[in-house]
């Protein structure tokens, strides 16, 4: 590959009316802001003579028997690919045809290895073309037996084929050229599906990776100057549970401030409320002075068992309120601030659950379990988690954050999509002097993407799509409840925001510093515009109307008791985990030294 292509239009490609992989294909590209067309060869004299005379630039998608046929209808098949900037093709069910076109287009043979694997094999994506395989550039994993059931066999030296996806060392997507059009093959028959509802507890990209990575890598690669961008890859280590003194469980947190400091990365405390009376005034002192490294954010309430997971909205609310109180009242004495963002405890929340934490004025969520708990017909789909955040539910925003455990390729993946790069961790995570934590991080800062390592809220503030159009006016795309928007350049610059809002009414103001911007309700967004200065930034929050507050429901002492011992069982418990890896380096030392 030389020149990046910079096409503008794509144009979905089939052989008679579009099938279901052309409707799903048609979906991704609303989804990511593509302009684009379809056709069949019916319309191929009047489309090879448009399109190829047309101003914008273009790519094509589709099948392979749809450009067999193209390619040989004669000088309109010929205009239309020679044209277009990249195209991209996928097979279809009937591989005896596929490897008679991917012939007779390349001018070498070809087949397909369809027996699937016995056993897992490794996948691996290049690192040769890191334009076009950006933060998965590298990347390695590897697959479940029985995948992939497909993948190109190019024969002879003459193999025109670069390999950009490997299975087992055997080409799934490839690209070669017909004359000077760069053409993307993908072995899969499939194209991932955007409405498919989402059935595990988080979204990992190994199941669809075969339909999804190789079409993702093409448009973000093709349609650069269209598609929506991440204005930044924002980063944070979030830590769950903890106390903020010196030392809890296997965390650190000296020892953590100089692996972050040496490493640059940030940290986030997801910081149980009932806790609010437990920081002393020397332990305060140590996080106030390193704000640059350490956020606060509200890990629940009470931190009892689902306590976001059921229906009442009359108890989320108070739960919700109370997490606030309290927070405040951490903040009133120790002066640490915290970050109105909820984390919630033990991953669950309930569909009831966004719209309370919306009108009680929290700014997103941050979850690791994808979908509300309890049985709901509105369930969460791939659309969404390949979002940068899910605002399914009232238009919320949650943000999903990972495990190591999840693999670097989801991580890769979502940071691909342009989605922020949030890590979840709990105290044994910083064994053995934080051994783990360090290879995560290092794995993390080799994928080819400029991390931004950011206290919590700012980058959920900076989580936002983004673009420029033809007039030069920015379009944003904001999700959580607050946008920090900064104008690098010289100029002036006009940003037209948009934000999802299912329900306007609940909107009370928009607030950009000491103004109140005007807005409209259109389509299921709210949109303003706003100019700033050349070198300057802005601050914009949603103002919801807040429910009716009642007085804090009061608490049982049995409950207070539940609460009490929970807590300090849990303390306890983390502390002798903690107790027993020290006991057993010790006794790996003394047996090393023996």
């Amino acid at each position: 590959m030389t020149d990046k292509p910079n096409s503008k239009q794509a144009i979905v490609l089939s052989r008679q009316s579009p099938s279901e992989r052309e409707f799903r294909l048609c979906r991704i590209l609303e989804f990511f802001g593509v302009p684009y067309e379809t056709h069949c060869l019916s319309d191929l004299g009047k489309t090879g003579t448009e399109f190829s005379s047309k101003l914008e630039p273009y790519a094509i998608l589709g099948p392979v028997d749809a450009f067999d046929e193209i390619l040989k209808a004669g000088e309109d098949g010929a205009r239309l690919v020679g044209s277009a900037g990249a195209v991209y093709v996928y097979s279809t069910e009937d591989r005896s045809f596929c490897e008679k076109a991917l012939e007779s287009l390349l001018e070498f043979p070809i087949s397909y290895r369809e027996k699937p694997y016995d056993e897992s094999v490794l996948l691996t994506v290049t690192s040769d073309f890191p334009d076009l395989t950006g933060p998965m550039t590298g990347v390695e994993l590897s697959t479940s037996p029985g995948q992939p059931d497909f993948a190109f066999l190019p024969a002879g030296e003459g193999s025109k084929f670069i390999s950009l996806i490997t299975a087992g060392r055997m080409p799934v997507f490839s690209v070669s050229r017909i004359g000077s059009t760069p053409i993307f093959f993908a072995a899969s028959d499939q194209i991932v599906d955007l409405d498919a509802p989402i059935t595990e507890g988080y979204y990992d990209i190994k199941k669809d990776f075969y339909s999804a990575v190789p079409l993702v890598m093409f448009l973000k690669y093709v349609f650069a100057q269209v598609i929506w961008q991440p204005v930044e890859h924002g980063a944070c280590l979030i830590i769950d549970d903890p106390l903020l003194k010196s030392r809890y469980g296997c965390c650190d947190f000296r020892q953590l401030l100089h692996l972050m400091k040496t490493h640059r990365f940030t940290t986030n405390i997801a910081f149980i409320p009932w806790n609010w009376r437990r920081t002393s005034k020397k332990q305060a002192s140590f996080f106030r002075r390193e704000v640059d490294h350490f956020s606060i954010s509200i890990h629940g309430c009470d931190h009892i068992a689902a306590e976001f997971g059921f229906a009442g909205v009359r108890e989320l609310s108070a739960k919700a309120r109370l997490a606030q109180t309290r927070m405040r009242a951490h903040q009133d004495r120790s002066g640490i601030r915290h970050e109105p963002v909820m984390v919630f405890p033990q991953g669950v929340f309930s569909e009831s659950c966004p719209e309370v934490l919306k009108q009680a004025g929290y700014i997103a969520a941050v979850n690791t379990e994808v979908s509300p708990a309890g049985n709901t017909s509105n369930k969460t789909q791939l659309r969404d988690v390949w979002d940068t955040a899910i605002t399914r539910f009232v238009s919320f925003p949650i943000f999903t954050r990972r495990y190591a455990h999840h693999g670097l390729e989801n991580f890769a993946f979502d940071l691909l999509l342009g989605k922020p790069c949030l890590v979840v961790a709990h105290h044994e995570f910083f064994k053995n002097k934080g051994q783990a934590l360090l290879e995560l991080v290092e794995s993390l800062s080799s994928l080819r993407c400029n991390l931004q390592w950011r206290s919590l809220g700012e980058v959920l503030r900076r989580a936002c799509r983004h673009r420029i159009d033809d007039s030069g006016i920015h379009e944003y795309r904001m999700y959580a409840q607050e946008v920090r928007i900064e104008n690098e350049s010289p100029d002036m610059a006009i940003y037209h925001v948009r934000k999802r809002e299912d329900e306007p009414s609940l909107i009370k103001v928009v607030e950009a510093g000491q103004d109140e911007l005007e807005w409209k309700a259109s389509g299921g967004y709210i949109e303003f515009a706003k100019s700033i200065p050349g070198g300057e930034g802005l601050l914009i929050r949603f103002v919801c109307k807040t429910a009716i507050e009642n007085n804090l429901p009061k608490q049982s002492i049995k409950y207070q008791l539940y609460v009490a011992a929970r807590r300090v069982l849990s303390e306890l418990r983390d502390e002798r985990m903690f107790f027993a890896d020290q006991l057993k380096r010790m006794v790996g030392i003394e047996r090393r030294s023996c």
